[in-house]
């Protein structure tokens, strides 16, 4: 019931929203919600990923598996680091250029200005938010 539900759904918003181009998917439930939702940011983000993980993660088939995972739990386990690496990263590059520690508020300040200037930064960002 609830995927035939989800299909009609689908099948109402493709007809309501036809500027979407039949691209309306609905899912029932956290995990198939969330599946997508990170294999989709794993496509998005597909040029930029590698380098956040490229670190700790030293094949292909590794970034991949947090890249497209086939659990939700497999990026949510690595998530936090990741984002910690990003934000200690601009801390560190902020406090260089300062000459001090910078605050939370300083290094989003700054975040949201190199985003705003460089292409790449604004990926980081990006990623950094969903």
């Amino acid at each position: 019931p609830c995927n035939q539900g989800a299909h009609l759904i689908a099948e109402d918003m493709r007809k309501e929203k036809p500027e979407w181009g039949g691209k309306v998917q609905c899912f029932f439930g956290a995990f198939h919600t969330l599946l997508k939702l990170y294999n989709a940011m794993g496509d998005l983000f597909a040029n930029i990923f590698p380098t956040l993980v490229k670190g700790y993660r030293d094949s292909p088939l590794k970034i991949q598996w947090i890249q497209f995972p086939g659990d939700p739990r497999q990026l949510e386990n690595e998530y936090p680091q990741i984002l910690s690496a990003i934000y200690g990263s601009a801390a560190m590059h902020l406090k260089a250029h300062l000459g001090h520690v910078p605050s939370a508020k300083e290094v989003n300040a700054h975040m949201m200005d190199r985003a705003d200037k460089y292409p790449v930064c604004m990926i980081v960002l990006l990623y950094s938010v969903c």
